[in-house]
């Protein structure tokens, strides 16, 4: 239940999902425009691509939400489709126009898009969805190994096909990506191999629920918010740090691997850069490590009583980056990779920045344009999620509301938000398509 006195703003975008895709979509392709140009200021690491002389408009305007079109409008006009099955172009007449690629990598799928900063216009997608493994009742599991090879080839077809459908379309006009992420999922990989040791935990399994009561009671005298001033989270079988308890409790090889910094872990987003980039990053942004209960929200960085708490050692952590602009590497080329095998690196983003990282509910707020405190997004996908923006301050709640950063730019203080989840709304739609054959 969200507080009633809460001074939420009257503009508040709230927007439903068509049939069965969970993702945010518009939201996240405004997001990554949007990462280039906010309020008209364009960031150093930026500015050196936007183009200066072209006869056609290259500034990318400010967003207002009440110009948004609603998904009624998209579904009557078929030059911007919200959900294609596969992919969908747009060519362009500018013979030189530069392009942001989008990796959204979701709960039930994986997205890569491509965007025109002339026309503000998806210009090509691709979309798979990843099986979802359900081993005893309220586990969920992905395999992390199937989501970057989805993502590994979505990126080339998307290209491919762009450059088919796009006159004189190069590589070199892709200018950087952003990747944004289902949040909290937890990934241990090899630090030698660079391979998943186990499968994914995914953030809305239930199995850690025994941990979270000892934890509360033996460590927390009983208090599941007493870690709230210092992750703004309750202690939940949501976040990750739980997740690598019961992964050490009933692994112990696995734990004698961390301990020695064999293993590394990381939420998805940091799972996918560290594949993308050959092995030579090892990071996450402050949206991600946020969600794990190992981050102070206040330092934005790993906390040594947390990690004491659950026990988990420093060494298989990623550093955390500001969301925007962070370094988050460059693309390698796969012969380039630095994992054992080469398995790593994308040849058909080779060399394009990765300069950006969201959770995936950061960036629907952030492409719904949420950067006045108070304002405030709802979405509707696998889970529900209600976000407000409330500064460079981070708010408690004392009616079960999470403390979150919203985003971070580089150099510069972190915005944060107050979060409302609900784990399952659209879940229950894929399920009874798929189980009850109700689709």
């Amino acid at each position: 239940r969200f507080e009633k006195k809460m001074p939420i703003s009257n503009k508040i975008i709230h927007r439903k999902h068509h049939h069965h895709h969970h993702h945010h979509f518009i939201s996240i392709v405004i997001a990554i425009i949007m990462l280039s140009r906010i309020t008209h200021r364009v960031p150093a690491a930026t500015a050196a691509w936007i183009p200066t002389s072209t006869t056609t408009t290259t500034t990318i305007p400010h967003f207002h939400k009440t110009s948004f079109p609603s998904s009624h409008h998209h579904r009557h006009h078929n030059h911007n489709k919200l959900f294609p099955k596969q992919q969908s172009f747009h060519t362009t007449s500018s013979l030189h126009d530069s392009y942001i690629g989008a990796l959204d990598q979701g709960t039930s799928s994986t997205r890569f898009l491509l965007l025109s900063t002339t026309t503000n216009t998806i210009v090509a997608s691709t979309q798979k969805e990843h099986k979802q493994y359900y081993p005893h009742p309220g586990w969920v599991e992905h395999s992390a190994s199937e989501i970057w090879s989805n993502a590994h080839s979505l990126i080339t077809t998307t290209l491919s096909q762009a450059s088919e459908s796009i006159k004189d379309f190069e590589l070199s006009d892709v200018k950087c990506i952003g990747i944004t992420n289902q949040r909290e999922t937890t990934v241990l990989w090899d630090r030698s191999t660079g391979e998943p040791v186990c499968p994914a935990i995914v953030w809305n399994c239930a199995r850690t629920a025994d941990i979270v009561s000892s934890i509360t009671s033996t460590k927390l005298d009983g208090n599941k918010n007493a870690l709230q001033s210092k992750t703004g989270l309750p202690l939940s079988t949501y976040f990750s740090a739980t997740k690598l308890v019961w992964l050490f409790q009933n692994n112990p090889e696995l734990r004698e691997k961390a301990e020695k910094g064999e293993l590394m872990f990381g939420t998805i987003d940091s799972w996918l850069v560290y594949k993308l980039t050959g092995g030579r990053r090892h990071v996450t942004d402050v949206t991600n490590a946020a969600r794990t209960l190992l981050c102070n929200i206040e330092s934005l960085d790993w906390d040594e009583e947390l990690l004491d708490l659950f026990d988990v050692p420093r060494g298989i952590l990623p550093c955390i980056e500001a969301s925007i602009d962070g370094d988050f590497g460059v693309v390698s080329k796969e012969e380039e990779s630095e994992i054992e095998g080469g398995k790593g690196g994308c040849d058909a983003l080779a060399g394009v920045r990765v300069a950006a990282i969201l959770g995936d509910q950061h960036a629907a707020t952030f492409g719904q344009a949420c950067f006045t405190p108070g304002e405030v997004k709802v979405t509707f996908g696998t889970g529900s999620f209600l976000l407000m923006n409330t500064g460079t301050t981070p708010k408690l709640s004392k009616h079960g509301l999470l403390t979150t950063p919203f985003y971070q730019r580089k150099n510069e203080k972190a915005v944060y938000a107050l979060e409302g989840a609900v784990a399952v709304a659209g879940s229950l739609v894929q399920w009874l398509r798929d189980n009850l054959e109700l689709g």
